[in-house]
């Protein structure tokens, strides 16, 4: 048997003598037709009846398509025998009384007292019942009782929302809806909308307008700290006014930048004020020294300067310098090295 061979007509018959030799040595397989029928008609008349689920994991299946594509009418009927074995004798399927009729009239009853009193479908549930029909057929006036009781509390309950809504018109600040929920017992604010979308929409514009103008207040202030003596960093600001940095950079960048520039503006003025501070104090030690015929090294220059002006070696020792190169050359008071200069020796 060759299956390269090159003439088409020689390798079809080869393919199929080759196909028959395979299905007469293939085992038979417990999932054919004729087998998952033969199961299945096994399990309609077996007693006690079992569970369709449990034929099909017999058959290796996890699912119930292949059963049901086999047979359909035994896969229903074996589900039925089974469904009946759950069943209490003399019980129709329909009416699966689970409570005898003076615990379900009790039953409702008890949620009848009640100020909010559960739904019939509710206590149906609660007595093992699918729905409440039952329930219905049997006690209708309680179960219509019920229900109009339900509808009186549902509608006072949305007229306190009204009139919730209503009051939080004139709050200050407007709450949101969300506090709203929180206030009401509601999950979300979708719940209001739903009965108060007008009260709902006149709130929401309220909160935007009491936004927009406490903005506005927020910007007038932040302007004020731009213009204040000493400034302020933008730190302290947001310390101030209680909100972090994000939340005013946000709301207000305009007002912010102009807070930065003016504490930037403020400290390069006055670093360049205590550097000619600086410069000028040591001119008058460098001159006093030297009148009392000392020599004004730098260490006892440094020794003689305030720790109040500067703490930075670079910025004294540029000072220091200056006023030596001053004494030294003895140049006319226009030529004396500007703070400008002096700062960027130090730098």
């Amino acid at each position: 048997m060759s299956f390269l061979e090159p003439d088409l007509a020689r390798a079809t018959t080869s393919w199929h003598e080759a196909q028959v030799r395979i299905q007469k040595a293939r085992l038979p397989s417990t999932r054919s037709r004729d087998n998952i029928k033969a199961e299945l008609q096994r399990a309609a008349s077996e007693q006690p009846p079992p569970r369709l689920s449990d034929v099909a994991r017999h058959l290796n299946y996890v699912k119930l398509d292949r059963p049901y594509r086999v047979d359909a009418k035994l896969c229903r009927r074996i589900a039925s025998n089974y469904q009946k074995t759950l069943q209490p004798p003399g019980i129709k399927a329909w009416d699966k009384r689970f409570r005898s009729p003076q615990q379900m009239q009790r039953a409702l009853e008890e949620s009848l007292q009640q100020d909010n009193p559960r739904s019939p479908y509710h206590v149906s549930i609660d007595l093992g019942f699918v729905g409440d029909e039952p329930l219905r057929r049997k006690f209708p006036t309680l179960c219509r009782a019920i229900q109009a009781k339900i509808d009186n509390y549902n509608a006072s309950r949305i007229e306190a929302m009204g009139r919730a809504l209503a009051a939080a018109l004139i709050e200050d600040p407007p709450p949101s809806l969300t506090e709203m929920c929180s206030r009401l017992g509601y999950c979300r604010p979708v719940v209001l909308r739903g009965h108060s979308s007008e009260l709902c929409d006149q709130l929401v514009e309220r909160r935007r307008v009491h936004r927009v103008r406490e903005i506005e207040k927020l910007r007038s202030e932040l302007h004020q700290f731009s213009l204040d003596v000493p400034a302020i960093s933008l730190e302290h600001a947001c310390r101030r006014v209680g909100f972090s940095r994000q939340q005013l950079l946000r709301l207000c960048p305009e007002e912010c930048a102009a807070i930065v520039a003016h504490h930037d503006r403020e400290s390069r003025e006055t670093a360049q004020r205590k550097v000619q501070e600086l410069y000028s104090e040591a001119c008058q030690i460098v001159a006093r020294l030297h009148a009392e015929g000392k020599l004004p090294s730098v260490k006892r220059i440094n020794a003689l300067l305030g720790r109040d002006l500067s703490r930075s070696w670079s910025e004294r020792a540029a000072a220091i310098r200056a006023a030596k190169a001053e004494l030294s050359s003895a140049p006319p008071d226009s030529a004396r090295p500007s703070p400008k200069d002096l700062g960027a020796g130090s730098r």
